[in-house]
């Protein structure tokens, strides 16, 4: 009898077990890919180009599921045109999914981009057209 009591005390407590584990939320050690964030994002990330006598510099800074980004071209002889976007993202996948939405006036849009980062490098390859980037066009932003 107390051998069958035994077990079924086991056998309760792993049930509950089992329920308690089955309740419990996400603990925030998800891995990429699986709906959360990739931490490897966070951070500050800049990029160049130059277009004739202008240079461009794009910014992108990461921080929870936020996302900020500042377009500055500069021209010897002018001021410096900036934009500037805050928004959300999801890093899911390989695929990062911005909403952003202009500071100075009523302007927001979606991108999406194919994401890899490397160290101090992160490589987005544009889905798709949108306003940064043509279907496929690749930039290569540096950590800061």
């Amino acid at each position: 009898m107390r051998k069958s009591l035994f077990f079924a005390v086991i056998a309760l407590m792993m049930a509950m077990l089992g329920v308690c584990l089955t309740a419990c939320g996400s603990n925030g050690d998800e891995e990429p890919g699986d709906g959360s964030t990739d931490s490897k994002l966070n951070g500050t990330w800049v990029a160049t180009a130059k277009d004739d006598a202008s240079t461009g510099t794009f910014t992108f800074e990461f921080k929870g599921n936020n996302v900020s980004y500042t377009e500055k071209w500069s021209e010897p002889g002018y001021d410096d045109d900036i934009e500037t976007y805050k928004g959300t993202f999801v890093a899911e996948d390989g695929l990062l999914t911005m909403h952003l939405e202009r500071t100075d006036y009523p302007d927001s849009f979606d991108c999406v981009f194919k994401y890899s980062v490397s160290g101090k490098s992160l490589v987005l390859t544009s889905v798709g057209d949108n306003y940064f980037a043509d279907d496929g066009d690749t930039k290569t932003f540096t950590k800061r």
